[in-house]
């Protein structure tokens, strides 16, 4: 809840939809495409702003090894064209 917060007020919304719009879906059909260690560790760290050391301990793994899924997790998800265009719409423009 306190990453949804950040968000709004980063961008200025006024209120979090709950209904999912297409570029929501496409970002969750993406995350359903990764292997499951890889989406665990990036919806904990990502969306629900842990720490690397609280998703091991979490997952019950080392520290390293959720940062390489994290890694791995990153460059499919920027592979995948819906998060490519998340992204530039959640850039500052110029």
């Amino acid at each position: 809840m306190e990453r949804a917060r950040r968000v709004v007020a980063r961008y200025g919304a006024s209120e979090v939809s709950s209904e999912p719009d297409a570029c929501h879906l496409n970002i969750l059909a993406a995350l359903a495409r990764l292997p499951d260690l890889q989406r665990r560790a990036v919806v904990l760290h990502d969306v629900a702003d842990r720490t690397v050391a609280e998703v091991a301990a979490e997952l019950r793994v080392p520290e390293g090894s959720v940062r390489g899924w994290l890694s791995r997790a990153r460059a499919g998800l920027c592979r995948s064209t819906a998060y490519r265009a998340l992204l530039r719409m959640a850039m500052p423009t110029a």
